[in-house]
C-alpha cells in the first residue's frame, strides 16, 4: 500500500540530492575558472591589477554610508537572487541557474585570489573585510533560490508549456514567501554593507599598516 509513496519520497529525495550536487558542481567550476583565469591576466598586467586594488582599499576606507553606496550594494545583493528567480518560471531554468552560480563563484574567486595574490597575506584579511559579509547573506539565499527555482523549471520543462498562467499550479504561495523572505534577509545584509563593512576594512588597513 505504501510502497507508491516510499516510491515518489525516494524519488523527490534523489532530485533534491541531485540539483544540489549540480549546483555546487557549478560553483566550485565557478571558482576553479576564477583563480585559473586570474594567473592568465596576472602574468600580463599584475602591476595594473595592484594598482587598482590599492586604489580601492584607499577608496573603501573613506567610504561612508552614501545613496551611491547604498545602490550599489542592493546591486550585488540581488542581481543574482533576482534572476534566479526570474528563471525559475522558463525552462531554460534547468540551464540557466546553473550556469549563474558558476558565474557567481567565477568573480567571487576572481576578487579573493586578486587580494590574495597582490596584497599577500594582508589581502586574504582585507578579501574577508570586503566580501564576507556579503557571502554570509547572498551565497544561503542564491544557494536555497536555485533549488526552487530549478525544480520549478524542471516542472515547467515537464509540461511544455508557456507563461505564468499555465503553469500557476507550480507555483504555490509557499514559493513567493519563501523569496519574500529571502528579501528581506538581503535587506538586512544591504543595510550592514553599507554601515558595517566600510568599518570593518578600515579596521583591517588598520591592522596590516
Amino acid at each position: 500500500m505504501n510502497r507508491g509513496g516510499v516510491s515518489q519520497k525516494q524519488k523527490v529525495q534523489f532530485s533534491f540530492r541531485g540539483q544540489l550536487l549540480v549546483l555546487c558542481a557549478f560553483f566550485s567550476a565557478g571558482i576553479l575558472l576564477g583563480w585559473r583565469f586570474y594567473g592568465t591576466i596576472a602574468q600580463q598586467s599584475s602591476q595594473q591589477l595592484q594598482e587598482y586594488l590599492t586604489g580601492y582599499s584607499e577608496l573603501m576606507a573613506h567610504t561612508q554610508a552614501a545613496p551611491a553606496s547604498l545602490v550599489s550594494a542592493l546591486v550585488l545583493y540581488f542581481r543574482y537572487p533576482l534572476l534566479i528567480f526570474i528563471f525559475g518560471f522558463s525552462a531554460l531554468g534547468v540551464v540557466l541557474i546553473p550556469l549563474l552560480c558558476a558565474t557567481e563563484g567565477f568573480f567571487l574567486s576572481f576578487a579573493v585570489t586578486s587580494f590574495a595574490v597582490s596584497m599577500g597575506r594582508d589581502g586574504v584579511l582585507l578579501a574577508l573585510a570586503a566580501l564576507g559579509v556579503r557571502c554570509l547573506f547572498t551565497l544561503p539565499c542564491v544557494l536555497f533560490l536555485a533549488m526552487e527555482a530549478m525544480e520549478a523549471a524542471r516542472q515547467v520543462g515537464k509540461r511544455g508549456s508557456f507563461g505564468y498562467r499555465k503553469n500557476r499550479s507550480i507555483y504555490e504561495p509557499v514559493y513567493f514567501l519563501r523569496f519574500g523572505a529571502c528579501v528581506l534577509f538581503l535587506l538586512l545584509g544591504v543595510v550592514l554593507e553599507v554601515t558595517l563593512v566600510p568599518k570593518l576594512f578600515q579596521m583591517a588597513l588598520t591592522a596590516i599598516s
